[in-house]
């Protein structure tokens, strides 16, 4: 064989490695990402609620988990004070950020008082004792996060 040959069949080689390494390398974080609350400079964690994940091009994993009350007491998280006036703004850890956030606002007993979208930080003008549930969705799946919230500044 020359070296021409030699040549053109390693490039091609080469080639269809890169082609596979970029095809499989969207598929080499196999769990959600997780969503984080940064409020005036600090960084708080949630609970992993249900989710669904795209592992590969041909599996996907979905898991349900009980409710936001629930995932709170689980989790035994602490409240969060939010200060009247203060922003919200949810961070991705691990993956890019989705387009948009989704966002409600619960009581501990799960009824719904509020609920929207946001794309950057939102300010919350409710005050009381809730539980902030915020999920996004990527191409790959969706993620749900939950955080006990003192809205208004209220005493933990």
């Amino acid at each position: 064989m020359d070296m021409e040959k030699v040549y053109k069949v390693f490039v091609g080689l080469v080639a269809v490695a890169a082609l596979g390494f970029v095809f499989y390398s969207n598929y080499m974080v196999v769990e959600p990402p997780e969503i984080v609350l940064e409020i005036e400079d600090q960084t708080f964690k949630g609970a992993d609620g249900s989710n669904c994940w795209k592992r590969s091009p041909f599996s996907a994993r979905c898991v349900d988990t009980i409710g936001p009350a629930g995932l709170v007491e689980m989790a035994e998280l602490e409240n969060i004070s939010v200060e009247g006036g203060a922003y919200i703004e949810p961070e991705t850890v691990g993956y890019r950020e989705p387009k948009t956030y989704q966002y409600r606002i619960l009581t501990y007993n799960n009824s719904v008082v509020e609920q929207g979208s946001f794309t950057d930080r939102k300010q919350f003008t409710r005050t009381g004792h809730y539980i902030l549930e915020i999920s996004a969705n990527w191409d790959r799946g969706d993620a749900h996060f939950v955080f006990p919230v003192a809205l208004g500044g209220l005493d933990i």
